[in-house]
């Protein structure tokens, strides 16, 4: 047997209905004094907090290191290893392999 949509609610309203007049005469209970809730952090949770707000507090484009590169350039005494260039992306890799 199915009940429709309609009935169900009918019934639901029948039920509330009754319930209501069956307890109308009891008086409701007082509720238990309920502890309050708290939550604290741990110390790792509060650090990577502070972090988080300084990274995102740095600018994306640090201006200082790129003039000091940009006149190393054009000073011609900006020199990269190929050694190096391949540690870090052999770097980059690992890191982006973990994530």
């Amino acid at each position: 047997m199915k009940i429709s949509n309609a009935e169900y609610i009918r019934a639901a309203k029948i039920n509330r209905t009754s319930n209501d007049e069956q307890t109308s005469h009891v008086k409701p209970a007082k509720a238990p004094d309920v502890p309050s809730e708290s939550i604290t952090f741990s110390e790792t949770a509060q650090t990577v907090k502070k972090i988080k707000r300084i990274v995102e507090d740095m600018p994306e484009v640090r201006e200082e290191v790129v003039a000091e590169l940009k006149a190393k350039i054009e000073a011609g005494e900006y020199k990269v290893s190929s050694e190096d260039i391949a540690d870090l992306m052999i770097r980059r890799a690992r890191a982006d392999s973990i994530r």
